[in-house]
């Protein structure tokens, strides 16, 4: 089925865990730790539904949540496989040592605390318990300033932006990677094309899949 949009813009900024994750250690008596299939109500209770979550888990997502008088306040999932990270238009694959970081929350009175930072370092830390060593990336909306700052001043660093321009069916994707003289461009048709990113090399790559490819 093809989606009809007269015309759509957006941007997305890409960004790499390079360095410290800056903050304060979280309060006493913060539990924060992996999600478990007995915590799916119990975070339903702050945001979306059992369902999703329960799917999530099905699909081999992972979620670190930060419970405090017993509630969870803050979420963060992340994966090792290629993820949708926009409506379908566009696959975000991590790469073999990769993770990719999507959907935080934190309820609005526990917001500021830092509490995306511990549950990254909970992240980082649980991964390296299995000997490796993670490209934890993760993609904020180029019209999120006050997120692409955060990110940037908690130790993450911009790898990269991608542009995607709609006009009734027809699609155009443009990739830059950050400090680089090149830039990938694909092309396609709604309802049939979607843009795969691709990390290898040192640098995201861009190209495109059909839906009969997924």
């Amino acid at each position: 089925m093809f989606e009809i949009y007269v015309y759509s813009h957006r941007k997305i900024h890409f960004v790499l865990l390079t360095g410290d994750l800056n903050g304060p250690p979280p309060d006493e008596g913060d539990e924060i730790r992996l999600l478990t299939r007995n915590d799916v109500p119990l975070l339903a209770k702050l945001y979306r539904s059992e369902r999703i979550y329960s799917q999530r888990l099905d699909k081999g997502y992972q979620a670190v949540i930060c419970i405090r008088n017993g509630e969870v306040v803050h979420m963060e999932w992340f994966c090792s496989r290629p993820y949708y990270i926009w409506d379908g238009r566009v696959i975000f694959d991590p790469g073999p040592s990769g993770y990719y970081l999507f959907d935080l929350y934190t309820r609005s009175d526990h917001r500021g605390r830092g509490l995306w930072r511990s549950a990254i370092r909970k992240i980082v830390g649980s991964v390296k318990d299995d000997g490796r060593h993670p490209l934890i990336f993760s993609a904020v909306d180029f019209l999120n300033t006050p997120a692409y700052s955060a990110h940037l001043r908690g130790g993450f660093t911009g790898v990269g932006l991608l542009e995607f321009r709609q006009i009734f069916g027809l699609r155009k994707w443009m990739y830059t990677n950050a400090g680089s003289s090149y830039s990938d461009y694909a092309r396609g048709v709604a309802g049939v094309n979607t843009a795969r990113l691709s990390f290898s090399g040192g640098a995201i790559r861009l190209t495109t899949v059909t839906k009969k490819d997924l």
